[in-house]
Parts: C-alpha cells; sequence; structure tokens
C-alpha cells in the first residue's frame, strides 16, 4: 500500500515527511517548514507547499524573511530542483536578521539540485547566525560558468555563528583564468562541520595570492571531512586550507582528497602561521603538482601548532604510491 502523508496541512509538515523524511528528522525542531522555487512553469505561492513555492530565498519577501528572525526553531527550508538564485550584493542573506537553527536544504540530485551564483566581487553569503545548515546545494562561487565575464569574488562565504554546518553540497571556484575568487570559505565561528562536499576549481583558475579556498580562524572544533577538493593557488606555496591570526583549537580533519592542482604547486594544507593551532589530521590524502616537493611542505606546519598526524598520505611524483607525511613518533 502507498505511504499516505496526510492532509498538506499549513506548513506542509505531512509533504515534508512524504518528500525527505530523513531531513526533516534530522533538522526540524518544530519551527516552520518553507519551499522556494523559481524554475519555469511554477507559480509564485507563499511557501506553504512545493506547489506554492516562494520564488527566493533571499531578500525581503524571501524565505530567509520569512523565519521573522526567530531564533531555536528549528526550521527547515527546502528549495526545489530547478531554482537559480544569484549572490550579487554584500551579505545577500541579510533578511534573515537574527534568525539561526535553520536548515536550507535543496532537493533533487546531480544537476537538477538549486544553484546559488556569484555575480559581484563583492558578493557576499554570510551564516552570521548560530546552527544555520545547507546541504544538498550547489554554490558557483567564482560566477557563471557559462560566462566570460571576468570576476575576482573577495571572500565568498564567511562562516562566524557556531554550530553550522555545509554538506553534500557542489562548490565550484572557477572554469578558467577570468573566474577565480580570493577566499572561498573564512571561518571564525566555532564547531563548523564541513563533510561530503566536492570542491572543484580548474587548475587555469587560480585562488589570487595570499588566498585560499578555506581560511580557519579561531575555528575551533571545526570537523572538515570526507571531503573532495581540487583546486589550484597562484601561490604555489598557499594551500587548500589554512590556518591565520587565531588559533584554531581541536580540529578535526579527516578523511579528505586534497589535489592541488597546479602543475608547480607544493602545498595542500598550510598551518604555517606561527599560532598554536590544536587537533588531528587523520586519513588525508594530500597531492600536489610539484614533483619531488618534501612532506614538510606538502602540509605546511609551524613550530607553535600541536596537531597530530595518523595516516596521511601525499602524493609528490607521477605514478607513484603515497608516502605517509610527518615525522614518525618514537
Amino acid at each position: 500500500m502507498a505511504y499516505n502523508p496526510g492532509p498538506i496541512s499549513v506548513n506542509s509538515i505531512g509533504v515534508a515527511n512524504a518528500i525527505a523524511p530523513n531531513v526533516v528528522q534530522r533538522y526540524w525542531g518544530g519551527g516552520q517548514i518553507l519551499w522556494v522555487g523559481n524554475r519555469s512553469g511554477l507559480k509564485v505561492g507563499n511557501g506553504s507547499s512545493p506547489a506554492n513555492p516562494l520564488s527566493s530565498l533571499f531578500g525581503s519577501t524571501g524565505a530567509l524573511a520569512k523565519l521573522n528572525a526567530t531564533t531555536s526553531q528549528g526550521h527547515v527550508i527546502f528549495v526545489l530542483p530547478g531554482h537559480a538564485e544569484s549572490v550579487s550584493a554584500a551579505d545577500i542573506g541579510s533578511a534573515q536578521g537574527a534568525a539561526n537553527s535553520f536548515a536550507v536544504v535543496g532537493l533533487g540530485a546531480g544537476e537538477s539540485r538549486a544553484a546559488f551564483t556569484w555575480t559581484a566581487a563583492a558578493g557576499t553569503w554570510l551564516l552570521d547566525t548560530d546552527a544555520i545548515t545547507l546541504d544538498n546545494l550547489r554554490l558557483f562561487m567564482a560566477g557563471p560558468t557559462g560566462s566570460t565575464t571576468a570576476i575576482t569574488v573577495a571572500a565568498a562565504m564567511t562562516v562566524s555563528g557556531n554550530g553550522c554546518a555545509i554538506r553534500n553540497c557542489y562548490v565550484d571556484c572557477g572554469v578558467d583564468a577570468d573566474q577565480i575568487i580570493t577566499l572561498g570559505v573564512v571561518v571564525t565561528g566555532k564547531r563548523l562541520t564541513f563533510e561530503n562536499n566536492f570542491v572543484h576549481g580548474d587548475p587555469t583558475a587560480e585562488i589570487t595570492a595570499a588566498g585560499a579556498f578555506m581560511r580557519l580562524t579561531g575555528a575551533d572544533q571545526a570537523a572538515i571531512r570526507n571531503n573532495y577538493f581540487s583546486l589550484a593557488n597562484a601561490t604555489v606555496t598557499d594551500g587548500i586550507i589554512e590556518t591565520l591570526t587565531t588559533a584554531s583549537l581541536d580540529l578535526t580533519i579527516e578523511d579528505n582528497y586534497f589535489n592541488s592542482s597546479k602543475v608547480t604547486s607544493t602545498c595542500a594544507i598550510d598551518f604555517g602561521a606561527a599560532i598554536a593551532t590544536t587537533g588531528e589530521l587523520r586519513r588525508n590524502l594530500l597531492k600536489v603538482g610539484a614533483d619531488g616537493t618534501a612532506g614538510s611542505v606538502v602540509f605546511t606546519v609551524n613550530a607553535a601548532n600541536n596537531v597530530g598526524l595518523l595516516d596521511n598520505f601525499m602524493v609528490n611524483n607521477v605514478n607513484e604510491r603515497g608516502l605517509v607525511i610527518g615525522t614518525a613518533s618514537t
């Protein structure tokens, strides 16, 4: 017998449970369930169901504004397949106000997932309140992939709220030398979870000098796990992930693949700042472009750090097997 979700209620909980029960169980805390979609053929509604979606996430009439700055409610915003929206200004999500504890969840798979595209160099999406989750979205941080318009996005996303998460997303950081970023994700909040994401930039789309895809500054207890990173840095000694300014304590970086794809690159992870970062790197695979690069450069670490290295491997020459990085304990 077919599952019957029951009637579509005002906040569409019945429909949500039928379409994405695991998401509802994971994120919903009794707050609103809203629907967003603007693909061709959808009418503009009040967000109460997939058939009556709001047309935008951002802006004064978008789903974030409809949260009414409420806190600790456990809202869920479902974004329908085919939705497309631009990050065209600084703090594009400012209409959320003080709202926290909500999830923005894309429905669908692969290329049908909702797409958010940075179209201005100063465009930013700020996760600046606690417990915001982005799940199963496509994030084009360096502009439209089919465009030839030059753009350098300065800092696409800053996570200053505590307990935020970005998971199951496709993140594009450029398709050519004209569409690039300086910083992808800047983390200053505590307890970020960044997991199961596919992060890619063409080798010609080099992250600008002194930049990185992810910068950790006082990002205590961040967990970065099970991600694929393939990116190029203009400065070959810069890492895909770096620490800077304020030590990040009790980091967990595990089960990731890092490909620093510029042919002359020497660094995949850069903990070279003289700050007392602590934590563990476990079971990561690191690959750089420059043959013969020493392991102490592939993972650059300052003596002020206290980071445990457990079963991390690097490849620094073509057609060779991995080499364990770090000095062996005695």
